[in-house]
């Protein structure tokens, strides 16, 4: 019974995951563009989590939806394409991306069906707690000098948004 409900969460996030894909990327309001991301970057945590990768999933929601589309909300925001939520539809290389989309679909699948897995050692999962343990203790530097620097992009953003005043 809880095989079954694995199975079907999986194959339920992974629908969820595909559908907001398609949201995101057919989408002509911004707004609604970044708000699927999130649901993406949620359902592929959750995938995640299935797949006992949690610290992969908590960077995911992190980073992602705690950082990028926040970002993006403010930067749909700031640009004023708020007021104006409709970009107007282009379809010259609509054939090109579908055609590119396909051909990259059928590479993957076939390095997929054709090459055979590899056998790994299986490896000592670390906990979360110990990568916390590690990230502020022997790599604080790094950490702090990464964070200092996605805060100067930040402003950054904000003032090339902001434009001159007059």
């Amino acid at each position: 019974m809880v095989k079954l409900m694995v199975v079907v969460g999986f194959y339920l996030l992974g629908f969820v995951a595909v559908a907001s894909g398609l949201v995101l990327v057919l989408s002509r309001n911004l707004l609604h563009a970044v708000l699927a991301l999130a649901v993406v970057s949620l359902a592929v945590a959750g995938l995640m989590l299935g797949l006992a990768a949690e610290f992969l999933a908590l960077v995911l929601v992190l980073v992602y939806v705690g950082a990028v589309v926040v970002l993006g909300v403010f930067a749909v925001m700031l640009t004023g394409h708020f007021d104006q939520p409709t970009l107007p539809a282009s379809n010259e290389l609509k054939a090109l991306g579908g055609v590119t989309a396909l051909a990259l679909t059928l590479l993957l699948a076939g390095v997929a069906l054709l090459q055979p897995l590899a056998q790994q050692p299986s490896a000592e999962p670390v906990s979360l707690k110990t990568l916390g343990r590690l990230l502020l203790t022997e790599y604080v530097l790094p950490f702090e000098l990464v964070s200092v620097l996605l805060l100067a992009a930040l402003v950054g953003a904000i003032v090339i948004a902001r434009g001159k005043e007059d």
